[in-house]
């Protein structure tokens, strides 16, 4: 854990592994108001990241995506812009984006690079700057790590909701254009994200939808109903497990289904950012009611059949 103070505003960054991948670490970074009586506003953030990746290290593959964040006001893929928030920002070729939120670099080089990103934190209405009054505090979240390719950086991104993200791979020289969407960045891709900064998730892993068949016995009435729990076999989804968010499921139709019947039926899953999938599964309603004689009364209660014959 690292501590900076001044007289008016502290901040700290907490290092610790990430919970739910073991491609991050996580540094929790919070801002606190040290002053009495006087509120803190115009709270600015800067990271500067300089790529140095062997075997070259003064070429390298770099995405940046800013997502929809709103706190983001600048971002940048300079190698060598000084990390001081009120520090002059570079405005040249390698500038990657100046008003933030909605710029994207995708596999960008082979040259020297960097990722630069500066915040520029909003209040509640995501448009006036945020306010700290005497004492109060406010935090969001940075990971740094590394994967063997771009789809389990992706993936680990995804787990921990980064709203914006870098990611920088070594060229790949035996195939032009050395820096692809088509290589997967192997063996090592870097990579350094935030969340918590005004945006949305920017990846999101659709749930997976499993399905089983099942026989159900009849009610009363010599009807069958299922729920959506009794069809789904262990549907998942990456993030909402991890973070343990139950999936919202439903079923095409719970019944009734007529004894003797097998009914096709579809299960859909939604995760908590909107993205679903579907699985089909049969439903067989079956009797599975014994018949019972009553001697008293020579009588027999046979629930979803025809009478039958019995002899004493």
């Amino acid at each position: 854990q690292a501590n900076t103070r001044s007289g008016d505003l502290g901040v700290t960054h907490k290092y610790e592994p990430s919970p739910l991948t073991e491609n991050l670490y996580q540094v929790t970074v919070t801002l606190k108001n040290l002053l009495d009586t006087d509120t803190l506003t115009d709270l600015r953030y800067r990271r500067v990241i300089h790529w140095t990746i062997p075997a070259n290290i003064i070429y390298e593959c770099v995405s940046i995506d800013t997502g929809t964040s709103v706190d983001l006001e600048y971002a940048s893929d300079h190698p060598n812009m000084h990390a001081i928030p009120l520090a002059p920002l570079y405005d040249g070729p390698k500038i990657t984006c100046r008003d933030g939120a909605g710029c994207q670099v995708l596999d960008s080089g082979p040259i020297d690079h960097g990722s630069v990103f500066q915040f520029l934190f909003k209040g509640a209405d995501d448009l006036t700057p945020l306010e700290l009054g005497p004492g109060e505090s406010f935090s969001f979240s940075i990971f740094y790590g590394a994967a063997p390719d771009k789809t389990t950086a992706t993936n680990a991104l995804s787990t921990v909701g980064a709203e914006v993200y870098s990611f920088a791979y070594p060229p790949n020289w035996s195939s032009y254009p050395y820096c692809s969407s088509s290589f997967d960045g192997s063996p090592n891709v870097f990579i350094v994200g935030f969340a918590g900064v005004g945006g949305q998730p920017i990846f999101n892993s659709p749930p997976t939808a499993v399905c089983r068949d099942v026989y159900i016995g009849a009610w009363k009435g010599c009807e069958a109903f299922v729920t959506a729990n009794v069809i789904d076999d262990g549907s998942t989804d990456l993030e909402d497990d991890a973070a343990g968010v139950p999936l919202t499921k439903t079923v095409s139709q719970e019944g009734p289904f007529a004894v003797g019947t097998i009914t096709e039926v579809t299960l859909t899953v939604t995760d908590s950012d909107g993205a679903q999938d579907s699985c089909v599964a049969q439903v067989h309603a079956i009797d599975d009611e014994q018949p019972q004689v009553n001697c008293g009364s020579v009588g027999v209660i046979a629930p979803c059949q025809e009478p039958i014959a019995i002899t004493f």
